[in-house]
């Protein structure tokens, strides 16, 4: 397994800043809106993801707080073969929400500790190498907000680290207290 290029880092970093420019216009104005004070809640997502050239299975689960427009969460993202390697983080991240109607807006960032299993294929034995490393945990959310305790969206998320940084992109909900409407 060999870890990303540095083009690879350079062109997610970018791309983040570039959504995040979208996101939060220059003069605030839309973070002024938003409509859901607060709230906690939990959500999970399915779909899938990339490491050292090899696509994966990506799953997400994430526990969340929201309070105006700060976002504070801890997450556990992975990105697997089916039988085979494997990265997976477990991090905590601080970002922020916007939320109009319906829509429900996040992008968040922290600090996470990566855990890297290289495992030999299903008949050829051995046993698996582990590395851990101290990472840049990266998420972006987009949802629909169905009702006040249920959503379902889009998530993006990354993982930048020195020892095997990999992303994904997944469908996923959200279930708990999402805020109430002003």
């Amino acid at each position: 397994m060999t870890s990303c290029p540095h083009r690879f880092r350079v062109g997610l970093a970018l791309c983040c800043i570039t959504v995040f420019a979208q996101v939060a216009p220059a003069n605030g104005s839309f973070a002024q809106q938003v409509t859901r004070s607060g709230g906690s809640w939990i959500s999970a997502g399915i779909g899938g993801g990339l490491f050292a050239g090899t696509e994966g299975l990506g799953l997400q689960l994430q526990t969340a707080h929201q309070r105006g427009k700060h976002l504070y969460s801890i997450r556990g993202a992975v990105v697997a073969e089916i039988l085979g390697d494997a990265v997976y983080d477990l991090g905590v991240l601080y970002g922020r929400a916007w939320a109009e109607g319906r829509t429900f807006l996040s992008l968040s960032s922290g600090v996470g500790l990566v855990v890297t299993e290289e495992c030999p294929g299903l008949f050829t034995g051995g046993s698996c190498r582990t590395r851990h490393a101290l990472g840049l945990p990266v998420s972006a959310e987009v949802f629909g907000r169905l009702t006040h305790f249920f959503g379902i969206g889009f998530q993006l998320f990354a993982n930048v680290n020195s020892s095997q940084s990999f992303f994904g992109g997944l469908v996923g909900v959200q279930v708990g207290s999402l805020g109430s409407r002003k």
